[in-house]
């Protein structure tokens, strides 16, 4: 699921990492892995990883998984452009158990 997130991230920030002298090399603004693609191993990572946590062990700890997917992709990407007050959901991410 971590690396399913990543790449997530990655599919989202593809236009400003194009920008980046940092993160202009990411397989997706330096134009190796197309954003369809990346976004398509993305999805497939996730529910992988929470497939195998909820076989494996249950909802809560898939529930916890998929949360912090949430909240790192869904919440905190988008305010951290926005408002320094991202870091309150980017900590929880961090709190939370890892699979």
């Amino acid at each position: 699921m971590a690396a399913g997130s990543a790449a997530l991230n990655q599919y989202q920030e593809r236009h400003l990492d194009r920008l980046m002298e940092r993160t202009q090399t990411r397989p997706i603004p330096a134009g190796q892995v197309s954003p369809y693609t990346g976004l398509t191993i993305a999805v497939i990572l996730i529910v992988l990883g929470v497939s195998v946590l909820l076989a494996g062990f249950g909802l809560g700890p898939a529930g916890l998984g998929l949360s912090t997917v949430i909240l790192y992709n869904g919440i905190y990407t988008y305010l951290k452009r926005v408002t320094a007050f991202a870091a309150v959901p980017g900590a929880m991410v961090g709190a939370l158990p890892r699979p």
